[in-house]
């Protein structure tokens, strides 16, 4: 009540008053607190209570009216500075005197510094008053001007991230004498022993302010942390790294955050909640589920770490990784990966897939993939065991016995292969693909004849369902005939059959009956000859230079024919169909071209001008894709959940533009009889499969039927993996057909 009346007489004086200069108003308006200070000794009255708070409030106005009539510092700034104005309010400030000062003080600094556009803490009598009421800032824990303590610090750390030479007047260095210096009394040793010792303390204070209760206070002492570690100054960022727990606080927090998780989580609420640092908002799309805060908190402040790693000077980068790398991965991940406990070992396993989605530094992905991967690049020897030991024990996980911790460290290389990185898919993969050891030893000429022999018997397959009942004989005499010649030309079969699958394939005179429908034939077909005719067409108008436009068909069809269209189900849907495969994959290899096109890799050129010969040369894929074959290699057998997860792996696998892995992945006519390719394996699967099918009645329908149950998400069993390879060889195909185009319009344009 008394302070309204207060600024009633006030303002009536101010009214009849005659006009009087900026100056003179912005005296009059200190001379009143200065006054209200000398005469009052009750200190424990509020400054609420006073004149103190109408009369800061107006010299913020005066100053800004000043500025803005005369479009510079005028004589009000003037006297503010020289009489050492911000000194005595930063003294009364950390008395705190009368109460609730510091609160006052906090709101002018801030105020001043934001609205103000002259550029005024190049002042001494500015940035010092600055830096000690920074030094006041995060003292007490949950103090009751936490808030304004970090809109003040997030105001100057915004000022010297619009001008990063400021920093240097919040560096402040002190002498730092050792024992020795003081017993020694020869000046000589006691300068020796002299040392500097830099204080960032608008850094400690932000950092003492992160761990407030107030989520509010919390979040923005980490966007002043995020500006003060990305300013462009290589002795700030020094400071940060070396006399700032900086770094250390933030990867411990991580890992505090990371151990208050619970010991299991289901995999699928973790993959389903999303987090944001900065945003508290609990998704209401999301069920509730023990631990899902916890999840959220460290979650969120990865993202942090992640943001930090992508915007802050390089040094600073490079040593919140390393503590990262030393504070988390090593004490938290790795004896998490590694632990006995099966439930325990999928739940760390998710939460490090989770982790590497949201990944997107460099720097980051640098630090997991050397501790989960190693860093060696020499090419793997077969019978001879990895000597990283965490890398070891994750690949091996892919065929646990567990179908769970299966599928989830499937999960796991398919999020690192997603991480630009080159380490990553070169220690995996590529090591082993630096020479072209599974190619055999053909010369140009044969390789023509082949390709052209290989390309009529695919053009004379499509025509298998223009056929009627009559011709049902010839039409699979002819496909029986393709698989053979594929065999005795390309050497594409090498694995051993049991006298019940040998039968099959060399007696043409027997037909495969299963229940298909003659018009679902037809359509299949004539869509086909459409499909074939349309590519044709376009690799008409793209094939110059060193294009070649029958490899490209035959490796195309090579895999859209390896499922007897008997034995297919997709006829009943447009959405899987060949042609949206081509759009999806289009996409994809360009993101797979945008991610690798820093890596010094060979070209298609360089790969057509290698003559070495390495006919003798024993060639090993490695450990890891021999491992995924041989997940493929069982996919009739195998759930649903892993199916999905090893055909996408290896679908992101052929994406990758390494034309040595591409030959190895694709080329159907010119690998070694003693190299195990997807297409030989998916061809050996395709064998098994037309064997089970003769025992399963109606087998047409079910199928059908089952595809149907998928797209619903019902229940699924055995006919599902069907479905998988009929989709897997399609999308092949398309990366295929898409890699060759996309090759041809970048060495075009190069």
């Amino acid at each position: 009540m008394f302070t309204r009346f207060t600024s009633m007489l006030h303002n009536a004086v101010d009214a009849l008053s005659p006009e009087v200069s900026i100056l003179e108003q912005f005296k009059y308006h200190w001379k009143c607190i200065t006054q209200y200070l000398v005469d009052t000794d009750n200190n424990k009255i509020s400054v609420e209570s006073t004149i103190i708070p109408y009369h800061m409030a107006q010299m913020l106005n005066v100053l800004q009216e000043e500025e803005r009539m005369n479009k510079n510092t005028g004589p009000a700034m003037e006297f503010m500075l020289q009489q050492k104005i911000l000194e005595t309010l930063q003294t009364l400030g950390c008395a705190d005197c009368p109460a609730g000062m510091k609160r006052q003080v906090l709101h002018f600094f801030t105020n001043l510094l934001g609205k103000t556009k002259q550029q005024i803490l190049p002042h001494v009598n500015v940035h010092k008053p600055v830096i000690k009421m920074i030094k006041t800032c995060g003292i007490v824990k949950a103090a009751p001007t936490e808030s304004e303590e970090v809109q003040f610090l997030l105001q100057v750390s915004s000022k010297l991230k619009q001008d990063s030479q400021l920093v240097n007047f919040f560096l402040q260095v002190y002498k730092i004498y050792s024992k020795e210096s003081a017993e020694n009394s020869s000046t000589t040793t006691s300068l020796n022993n002299e040392r500097e010792q830099p204080e960032y303390s608008l850094v400690d204070a932000l950092l003492a302010l992160t761990k407030s209760e107030d989520s509010r206070v919390a979040i923005k002492a980490c966007e002043g942390l995020l500006l003060c570690s990305s300013i462009a100054e290589d002795r700030a960022a020094h400071v940060i790294v070396l006399y700032t727990a900086f770094c250390e606080r933030m990867a411990d927090q991580l890992s505090k955050l990371f151990k208050s998780l619970p010991a299991v989580i289901d995999p699928a609420d973790l993959n389903q909640l999303t987090a944001t640092w900065g945003f508290d908002l609990e998704d209401q799309m999301v069920s509730s589920f023990p631990g899902k805060r916890q999840l959220i908190a460290f979650l969120s402040w990865l993202d942090y770490i992640n943001q930090l790693s992508l915007e802050a000077h390089p040094l600073v980068t490079r040593a919140l990784a390393s503590s990262i790398r030393e504070r988390f991965i090593l004490t938290a991940i790795e004896p998490g990966l590694s632990q006995t406990s099966e439930p325990c070992a999928i739940t760390v396993t998710a939460i490090l897939t989770r982790c590497l989605k949201l990944i997107t530094s460099h720097v980051l992905a640098h630090e997991f993939a050397d501790i989960l991967l190693g860093t060696d690049q020499n090419p793997e020897t077969e019978g001879c065991s990895s000597p990283h030991k965490l890398r070891r024990l994750i690949i091996q996980r892919v065929n646990h016995l567990s179908d769970q911790l299966a599928v989830e460290s499937l999960r796991l290389f398919n999020a690192l292969l997603h991480l630009s990185y080159q380490p990553i898919i070169e220690t995996l993969i590529i090591r082993n693909f630096k020479q072209r050891k599974s190619i055999s030893n053909i010369t140009p000429n044969k390789i023509e004849t082949v390709t052209e022999n290989s390309n009529e018997l695919a053009i004379n397959a499509l025509n298998f369902g223009n056929s009627n009942d009559e011709k049902e004989f010839d039409s699979q005499q002819l496909a029986n005939k393709h698989l053979i010649n594929h065999d005795e030309c390309f050497h594409l079969c090498d694995y051993e059959y049991d006298e019940k699958k040998s039968k099959v394939i060399e007696n043409e005179n027997e037909v495969v009956t299963l229940d298909s429908d003659e018009s679902k034939d037809e359509s299949v077909c004539s869509r086909n000859e459409e499909r074939y005719l349309t590519q044709g067409d376009f690799l008409d108008e793209v094939s110059i230079g060193t294009f070649n436009k029958r490899k490209v068909e035959k490796t195309v069809n090579g895999f859209l024919l390896l499922l007897p269209d008997a034995l297919k189900s997709s006829d009943v849907s447009t959405e899987t169909s060949y042609e949206s495969y081509l759009r999806d994959a289009h996409k994809q290899c360009q993101q797979r071209a945008l991610q690798t096109k820093l890596y010094q890799w060979p070209t298609i050129k360089d790969c057509s001008d290698d003559n070495l010969d390495v006919s003798d040369v024993q060639f090993y894929e490695g450990s890891f894709l021999r491992t995924i074959l041989q997940r493929l290699q069982r996919i009739l057998d195998q759930p649903y959940d892993i199916n999905l997860e090893i055909t996408s792996v290896l679908s992101l696998i052929a994406q990758y533009r390494h034309p040595y892995l591409h030959e190895f992945l694709f080329d159907t006519g010119f690998v070694k009889e003693t190299v195990f390719t997807p297409y030989k394996i998916l061809q050996k699967v395709c064998y098994d499969l037309k064997i089970r099918a003769q025992s399963v009645p109606n087998f047409s329908s079910t199928l059908i039927a089952m595809r149907r149950k998928l797209s619903g998400n019902f229940e699924h069993d055995n006919c599902a993996c069907v479905i998988v390879l009929e989709e897997f060889c399609k999308e092949l195909a398309a990366i295929a057909f898409v890699k060759a185009t996309v090759d041809y319009s970048f060495n075009t344009s190069l």
